[in-house]
């Protein structure tokens, strides 16, 4: 942002032994804080949270009966005659027939005649492309804040949540945080898995959008946040921007 980049998601990963929790109770005590500015966002300038989930649910279950994937992983060659690729006015790639008016995610292949398919077919392939573009629409005011954090030096049985646990020990904070909807992991991070799924669900669910990736910390862990970046990143659907801090 201090460059002109305004980004509408944003994955905060902080990497921590569980022991140094009570050392950083003043930045424990902002996180859920940030977790709630973003709800009130949202509701006022956002689509409403229900409101997306639902869109989400039926374009995944509109994908999954149509058998297509992410409309930013297909391509434009080979396809038969009469066939030609489009995009929609957010960036969005979809196949239409000159000649039978049919408009599809998936890519036409030269076996597949260009002919009508059934109407109820059909009218799922159009319900996909008119649900997809009103989850964009609907998006465009929302904002996205993911925190993980990955403790280590413990297992998955110390982070769960303790409701009996005192506020200010190491049980307390972490029930606090979880409750707040602040991702809690234990180990080392697992880079490639956490780009690898942020990258999915936006190229499945927008085809193209940007993902901002705040930093601050050991160089050695700059470099594999770099690397991830560059590695998931594609021009035709989530771009990762990486945003380096120094305290």
């Amino acid at each position: 942002w201090k460059k002109g980049f305004s980004p509408s998601h944003l994955h905060f990963f902080w990497v921590a032994r569980r022991s140094d929790l009570s050392t950083f109770k003043w930045l424990l005590a902002l996180l859920p804080q940030l977790k709630l500015e973003e709800k009130k966002h949202n509701e006022h300038y956002g689509g409403g949270e229900q409101q997306l989930q639902a869109m989400e649910s039926r374009v995944k279950v509109l994908r999954n009966e149509l058998g297509v994937g992410g409309p930013s992983s297909v391509g434009a060659s080979g396809l038969p005659p009469g066939w030609q690729s489009a995009k929609t006015e957010d960036g969005h790639t979809y196949y239409w027939n000159s000649q039978t008016q049919e408009r599809t995610w998936a890519v036409p292949t030269a076996g597949r005649p260009g002919v009508l398919p059934g109407q109820d077919m059909r009218a799922k392939q159009d319900e996909l492309l008119q649900t997809q573009e009103s989850l964009v629409a609907a998006s465009i005011g929302n904002r996205s804040l993911t925190i993980t954090l990955y403790l280590t030096g413990c297992k998955d049985a110390d982070i769960q949540p303790d409701p009996s646990a005192a506020p200010d020990s190491e049980a307390g904070l972490i029930t606090k945080l979880l409750e707040s909807k602040v991702i809690i992991k234990a180990g080392r991070p697992r880079w490639d898995s956490e780009f690898t799924q942020i990258a999915e669900t936006y190229n499945t669910m927008y085809g193209k959008e940007e993902v901002g990736v705040v930093f601050c910390g050991a160089p050695l862990i700059a470099a594999a946040l770099k690397e991830q970046c560059e590695e998931k990143s594609d021009v035709n659907g989530t771009l990762f921007r990486l945003h380096k801090e120094n305290f």
